[in-house]
């Protein structure tokens, strides 16, 4: 019964990383494309990580990977704010001229 949980799991984890990927494809510009990385760190890490938790014991690396499923849920809000503050920055910079002493870059 085990086996069963971990490959829906599996399931769960790869198809929203794989609609997140399609996802990056069908939207334009990087401020929409910030919209799927939660998803795709949050659900779809999440559950692949717990399904290798189950399927392997504690010794072997089912401890390592819940600490990876953890570090990367916990750090992914914080890299897309980063990236969402450098595609601003970036934003700005490109729409103002060089005499333009309004936008800081």
């Amino acid at each position: 019964m085990k086996a069963w949980g971990v490959v829906a799991l599996l399931v769960l984890g790869v198809g929203v990383q794989w609609l997140c990927a399609w996802g990056l494809l069908v939207l334009r510009g990087p401020f929409e494309r910030l919209h799927l990385l939660g998803p795709a760190n949050g659900l779809g890490a999440l559950a692949i990580v717990v399904a290798v938790a189950l399927d392997t014991p504690a010794k072997e690396g089912g401890v390592k990977a819940l600490l990876v499923g953890g570090v990367l849920v916990l750090l992914s809000p914080v890299l897309t704010h980063a990236v969402g503050r450098a595609a601003v920055l970036h934003e700005r910079s490109s729409r103002s001229s060089p005499d333009d002493p309004g936008v800081e870059p």
